[in-house]
């Protein structure tokens, strides 16, 4: 490519696009070209005309509609390559993330020391996607890992049941579910687990 690459940052945290861009603005043959949020003019985006849009949530666990709405909005551009980029990588979030057809997915440090090799190893056409590493919530359902995340938030159960539509014994019944899948013996280990993994 004889032209630098041109990297479009798009995320929910103005801090990690301000460390990025200065991180980006140092590396020769790299252009940032644009900076938005998440919910930001993908039109205007589009006319910046960056070969790869680096998105960042800064939540361990990216809801996977909104990962897969932005990487569907972003795939109108045909050439540009999409790199998730998350605080750290479960198994549950490598699995959103190839759900919605992203072409790497990496952790905040991972691109913070190694942005310029991630960015030319996915133009040069590797798809990268870490091993998955030990998560302890494989196998919940979207709606019980909502109530999951709920817990980790500090929501009450009335509150989820709000927030979900649903009913308080619906919310109760997901988080009996949960709490047998993670092997919790009660609610205070259950939020405790939610707390350490999960707080965003």
């Amino acid at each position: 490519m004889d032209r630098p690459i041109r990297v479009a940052l798009m995320g929910d945290r103005p801090l990690f696009s301000t460390a990025m861009a200065d991180i980006l603005g140092a590396q020769a043959g790299i252009k940032v070209v644009a900076d938005i949020g998440l919910d930001g003019d993908v039109d205007g985006l589009q006319r910046a005309a960056p070969d790869i849009v680096l998105i960042h949530f800064g939540t361990a666990v990216p809801p996977l509609e909104t990962v897969k709405a932005i990487i569907s909005r972003l795939a109108a551009f045909n050439t540009t390559k999409t790199v998730v980029v998350v605080p750290k990588a479960l198994s549950i979030s490598v699995n959103r993330i190839r759900k919605a057809n992203a072409t790497a997915f990496v952790e905040d440090e991972t691109l913070f020391t190694s942005a310029s090799a991630i960015i030319h190893a996915v133009m040069d056409g590797y798809v990268c996607y870490p091993a998955a590493p030990d998560d302890p919530l494989p196998t919940l359902s979207e709606s019980d890992l909502r109530v999951f995340l709920g817990l980790a938030r500090g929501m009450s159960v009335k509150d989820m049941a709000k927030t979900m539509d649903v009913s308080v014994s619906t919310i109760r019944t997901r988080k009996s579910n949960v709490m047998r899948a993670l092997g919790c013996t009660d609610v205070i280990e259950l939020i405790e687990l939610a707390e350490a993994l999960y707080c965003d």
